[in-house]
This record gives structure tokens, C-alpha cells and sequence, in this order.
């Protein structure tokens, strides 16, 4: 599929319960094609990964978690446990066999409670600047972080207040004693800047502890953002992810092969991911 906007985007409906989900799928997957799974920040909807997408030119999903977007806004369920169970339904309704997951901010902690759950779905993960926790929000904090706008417009327009309050009765969760059971090859991206209104929260110490964890992990960090990368340095961003997910659709194309019948191609073996060292600030 060439970069560009996509020339697909379908919209896909599944239910969690009694919460119906939005998600998006972007493109069509081709045969040594590694699908894409976005996992979004705290309040956007499954379309603010469009950009992404067609810089990359490459098919995948981004998931409208409870709450946000065109998707069902319940009572309650808003702890880790019940986003997660928001992302295994899209997943098992969009995406056949491994896929690479992409979590961005909130959005990484619920990538890594998932790649935990389901390592043999997993090819690769990426973590935009997500430190290895799920956190409480500080009590009254949801209002003030809600009043941000995104270029211009309220990010109120794109998700209810009640999810950002939720975040207040959450349940904290520290992945860090779990890192080491992610076989999968991880990037993480981190900002550097903290001069910004919304500063970088992977700094070198978490980048550090990322580092010493992750059996298999490169870090990149990006000198001109703070915590917003996919805003701050959009081409590069997309940049670094696609050549992550180029070394998957290689090996996936080396591991098909012919049956020598009609042209189904079938995997060979398991491939193994040579990981991209740490680039430069």
C-alpha cells in the first residue's frame, strides 16, 4: 500500500458485554504483512491514530476504548482490568494470528497488561512514552487535565469527563517486576524535553530501568518532544515505528513458503528479530 491517505478505512463494531466498541481498521493486511495494533492515549478515539497510519502506509486497527469516540460510555469499568478486556475483544474480532501492538501514553499501560496476558499474540511492542506503571490520578485532577484542547478543540469533544474521573478511583499497577516475561523485542520512545506544557515522563532513569528489564528492548529518544511525540516530531515518529515493523514483514516474507499447490504460502518456522540499536538524542 503506498504512503499517503489510506484508500481503506472500515469501521468495526464489537461488544464487550454490554459496551459496544468502535474501532477503526485501517487498510487491508497482504500476505508478509505484519498488522498494526494502536492502543491510544487516555482520551483520544480510535482516529487520531489516521496520521500514523498514513505516513506508515500500512494496515492495522486503533481501538475507541469505553468512554471515548464513537464507543459506549458505561456507569462504571474504567480500572486496567476493564480496558484491557476492551482491547482482547477488538483483537479477537479484527486482527487473526500475531500482530505488533503500539501503546501510547495510558495507552502503553494497557499494551503491556495485554502483551503479559498474550505472549503468543504478540510479535513486537512498542511504548510511546509510558513509564511501566498504571497509575491513580491524584484526587481532583480529572477536571484540570480535561480542560486541555488539541489543536484548538477540546479533547472534551472526543471523550466524556466520567472516564478522566474514573482515573482518580483507579487501581495502580507496577509492571516492573513482570518486564522480564516480555519475550517479544520492545521499542520504547521517550521525550526529552520537560520545558513543555505536557513534559516527557520516561526520563533516563525509567529509560534505564526499561533497559536493564526487557530482554529484548531498544530505546529512542526524540530531542524536540516532551510527552507528545506523534505530535512534536510526526515524520520521525512514524519513521522509527515503520522501520521497527519492516524487520517483522521481512522475516514473515523469509518464513513463507510455498505448499507448491495453489499458492498458499504457509510459515515455515519461528523468525527471530535482530533489534535496532538505541539511536541518538
Amino acid at each position: 500500500m503506498p504512503k499517503g491517505a489510506m484508500r481503506m478505512r472500515r469501521d468495526l463494531f464489537v461488544a464487550n458485554g454490554a459496551v459496544r466498541l468502535h474501532a477503526i481498521l485501517w487498510g487491508t493486511v497482504e500476505p508478509g504483512q505484519t498488522p498494526l495494533v494502536v492502543s491510544p492515549g487516555f482520551w483520544e478515539p480510535a482516529e487520531m491514530a489516521e496520521d500514523l497510519f498514513a505516513r506508515l502506509g500500512r494496515p492495522g486497527v486503533s481501538v475507541s476504548y469505553r468512554g471515548r469516540g464513537r464507543s459506549d460510555t458505561p456507569e462504571h469499568g474504567y480500572d486496567l482490568g476493564d480496558h484491557v478486556g476492551d482491547l482482547e475483544c477488538v483483537v479477537d474480532a479484527a486482527v487473526p494470528g500475531s500482530f505488533c501492538l503500539l501503546g501510547y501514553s495510558r495507552g502503553g499501560a494497557y499494551a503491556l497488561e495485554y502483551a503479559l496476558r498474550h505472549s503468543d499474540r504478540i510479535a513486537g511492542l512498542v511504548l510511546v512514552d509510558q513509564p511501566p506503571f498504571h497509575t491513580v490520578w491524584p484526587k481532583g485532577s480529572a477536571a484540570p487535565r480535561s480542560a486541555m484542547t488539541h489543536r484548538g478543540e477540546p479533547i472534551l469533544n472526543f471523550f466524556r469527563l466520567r472516564v478522566a474521573h474514573s482515573f482518580e478511583e483507579s487501581t495502580h499497577r507496577d509492571f516492573t517486576p513482570d518486564l522480564g516475561r516480555i519475550a517479544c523485542p520492545v521499542l520504547v520512545l521517550r521525550g526529552t524535553r520537560t520545558d513543555v506544557p505536557i513534559p516527557a515522563k520516561v526520563d533516563g532513569r525509567m529509560a534505564a530501568l526499561y533497559e536493564s528489564a526487557l530482554p529484548r528492548v531498544a530505546v529512542v529518544s526524540f530531542a524536540a518532544s516532551g510527552h507528545q511525540i506523534p505530535l512534536d516530531e510526526p515524520e520521525r515518529y512514524a519513521a522509527v515505528v515503520g522501520a521497527f515493523l519492516a524487520r517483522f514483514d521481512d522475516q514473515r516474507r523469509r518464513a513463507l513458503v510455498s505448499d507448491g499447490g495453489g499458492g498458499l504460502l504457509r510459515c515455515r518456522r519461528k523468525s527471530v528479530f535482530r533489534l535496532p540499536g538505541p539511536s541518538p538524542t
